[in-house]
């Protein structure tokens, strides 16, 4: 019924449409989370960092954190819903500490999770150490809660 020349484009017309499906499902699906960046916020806070990204289209996010190594204790941000642009803030973070996060979003119960990403936050600036820190000559005078350190 076809020639040999016409089962040749037919393969190759189908090939083409495969492609095109490919490329769009990956665009949608696989691309989810861009533009991944880590800012500090605006009050320059050590304590707390911006995780600022963009989705192709409106969808709800959160953001899932650790400390390197627990992820058992687990922290997540409060879900901003149907969003294309998202600057989502971590807090309750820790001195010089390593965290590990990921971006996670859905609509419809379909999950979403980016790969694991990694930062270091600050240490301790030089102007609280003296507040984490008591220097007397005489530890009798210490009161009793510096004493528990």
């Amino acid at each position: 019924m076809f020639s040999k020349i016409n089962r040749s484009r037919i393969f190759v017309i189908g090939i083409m449409i495969i492609v095109i499906c490919v490329n769009a499902c990956n665009d949608d699906v696989f691309s989810t989370f861009k533009n991944i960046s880590l800012n500090e916020t605006a009050d320059g806070n050590s304590l707390r960092v911006a995780v600022q990204f963009s989705c192709a289209k409106p969808e709800d996010a959160y953001i899932e954190y650790w400390l390197n190594g627990q992820k058992d204790k687990l922290n997540a941000t409060p879900v901003s819903k149907q969003r294309s642009d998202f600057k989502i803030v971590l807090t309750n973070l820790k001195f010089n500490s390593t965290y590990q996060y990921r971006i996670v979003s859905g609509n419809g119960g379909v999950r979403f999770e980016s790969e694991i990403y990694t930062f270091k936050t600050k240490d301790v600036p030089d102007q609280l150490l003296g507040l984490y820190h008591v220097n007397l000559q005489n530890e009798q005078e210490l009161p009793t809660e510096f004493k528990a350190w």
